[in-house]
């Protein structure tokens, strides 16, 4: 979710991961095909707006962790990426009519968890802090109401299978 209008929204994601030496960690991160937030927005010149969010982004990340041999792996990470975010826009009564826009963006992450070992699989804990430029902004007849990617706050749960 972001902590500029924005609702939380939930979505699967695809990580790549491939251990460099002991200490380590390549990782290609995909995620989209989730959830959609709604941003809403009620004024004297729109009886009621709303429009449904859809995220999608890609990153290419490197992490570093600690205690290899261990069941439990605290680690770091950074990245860089692309974020795509798309609204729909909808208002009731229709006398406006809705638009939908896209807009591509940079983004940069940073994060942090812990990997937990058993053996050949890992469940790992993660949280990261997203910030895209430009920045994706909804707005209804030209005022802001939400902003994404400043930052946008992640929360994951992540099972491995090392191959």
């Amino acid at each position: 979710g972001s902590m500029e209008g924005f609702a939380a929204s939930v979505m699967p994601l695809l990580r790549v991961q491939h251990a460099f030496g002991e200490h380590l960690l390549g990782r290609v991160t995909l995620a989209g095909l989730g959830t959609r937030a709604q941003v809403h927005q009620q004024s004297t010149a729109v009886d009621d707006a709303q429009a449904d969010v859809a995220q999608q982004f890609r990153l290419v990340e490197g992490a570093f962790r600690w205690r290899k041999n261990n069941t439990w792996q605290p680690f770091l990470s950074a990245g860089a990426g692309v974020l795509h975010l798309t609204a729909a826009g909808q208002q009731s009564p229709p006398p406006i009519e809705a638009i939908t826009r896209e807009r591509w963006s940079l983004l940069a992450d940073v994060g942090g968890g812990v990997h937990v070992s058993f053996q050949r699989f890992e469940m790992a804990l993660e949280g990261h802090a997203q910030a895209a430029q430009p920045y994706p902004v909804i707005r209804f007849l030209n005022e802001e109401v939400a902003r994404e990617g400043r930052p946008t706050l992640i929360g994951t749960l992540t099972f491995l299978v090392w191959m």
